[in-house]
């Protein structure tokens, strides 16, 4: 039986410490899927690979489920890594077109039907992607969309300086995440609500981020209403407001970043 690893990042430090038949299981869906992400245009390289990195763990708890599901590893594989891009909110690219790839490009047997049955078996698992975790893939996402901003000089940015920042900038999202998630107020589509947090981070930490990003542009990459997302940011700002003294505190990552 495979081992139970999700929610690990697949590396080879990691999976040299299990069987050869793991590593040969790793090695084959990362070589699938980095075949079929090739073939993808317009989404973000970053995201592909987060993707792959995310789709990999879960392919292996998944492995146990293989024989009773009828279904091949690249059926697994393709499966889950469309699940991601889902996640991710990348929504352009279509099932059917990854299938098509994996026949015609990389000569992949893949069945259109067998696919189905595991994404709605992934539907059905408890707590696939709570709340939280949906909004931190948003930002995640968003984070990405503005840095290809940043390179396109639409924003505005030392170039140096992009690496740190973007961690940062995530860093510090997830902690606005984590300390408003018991707030009363914060419900509704968790795209709206990260487009909010991303925004909230920035401004409220614009002394540590050498970057100026109106409420336009984060429309603009998110695709949620600037006004929709002034009104969340005021909600949020209020929530961390009850929720500690000096809300700006958050910016402050020495003790976990």
């Amino acid at each position: 039986m495979c081992p139970i690893i999700a929610g690990k990042v697949v590396s080879s430090d990691y999976t040299s410490e299990h069987s050869p038949r793991v590593r040969l299981w790793v090695h084959r869906v990362k070589k699938f899927l980095f075949g079929l992400s090739k073939f993808i245009n317009n989404v973000p390289s970053t995201i592909l690979r987060e993707a792959i990195n995310e789709a990999v763990p879960l392919v292996l708890d998944l492995i146990p489920k293989k024989l009773r599901l009828g279904v091949s590893l690249y059926d697994l594989s393709l499966a889950v890594f469309w699940r991601k891009l889902i996640d991710y909110g990348v929504t352009e690219v279509s099932i059917i077109k990854l299938i098509r790839i994996a026949k015609s490009n990389l000569n992949h047997k893949v069945t259109h039907g067998k696919i189905l049955k595991i994404l709605s078996f992934l539907k059905d698992i408890d707590n696939y992607a709570d709340t939280n975790s949906k909004i931190y893939l948003y930002v995640r996402l968003f984070v990405n969309k503005l840095f290809e901003a940043v390179k396109n000089r639409r924003v505005e940015f030392d170039d140096f300086k992009i690496p740190n920042v973007k961690r940062t900038l995530v860093l510090i999202s997830r902690r606005i995440i984590e300390e408003v998630s018991g707030g009363v107020l914060l419900g509704g589509s968790p795209k709206v609500l990260a487009a909010a947090i991303l925004y909230v981070a920035i401004k409220l930490c614009n002394h540590l981020l050498p970057i100026n990003v109106s409420s336009s542009i984060i429309e603009d990459i998110a695709g949620v209403n600037r006004f929709t997302i002034l009104r969340r940011y005021k909600q949020v700002i209020n929530i961390l407001e009850k929720s500690i003294e000096n809300p700006q505190i958050v910016c402050f990552l020495d003790s976990d970043g």
